[in-house]
């Protein structure tokens, strides 16, 4: 039994050496991750699954600030009707606010991300 779980620990290190070593190989391709994956014979929902394992959580939850961007962009004459306020989460996760947004839709994005850790 103790054997057996030896094996598997053993096992697992190697996966995850494994991965960690393609998604920094990735990460300074500069192609795509499924480009990546086609090149080096990998499954791209592995590839997702593994990168998701790596990222690093933040150390203190997220929270929702307010900010008056528009009276402050009035305010220093850089208002513009079409200006959208655009948070990037990840490489791969963007929220973009324009005017006249509906917050309670977007406190239901930030919502489901949460959910998503």
């Amino acid at each position: 039994m103790a054997q057996e779980d030896s094996t598997r620990q053993q096992e697992q290190g190697r996966k995850r050496h494994f991965w960690k070593t393609h998604i920094a190989s990735w990460q300074a391709s500069c192609v795509s991750q499924a480009e990546y994956c086609r090149r080096h014979e990998l499954k791209f929902h592995q590839f997702v699954y593994w990168r998701r394992k790596f990222i690093a959580k933040p150390s203190t939850p997220l929270s929702l600030v307010q900010v008056p961007l528009a009276a402050v962009a009035r305010a220093a004459g850089y208002f513009s009707p079409s200006a959208a306020l655009r948070v990037a989460l990840a490489p791969d996760v963007c929220i973009e606010v324009s005017p006249g947004f509906d917050p309670a839709t977007l406190q239901q994005v930030v919502t489901a991300l949460r959910g998503l850790r």
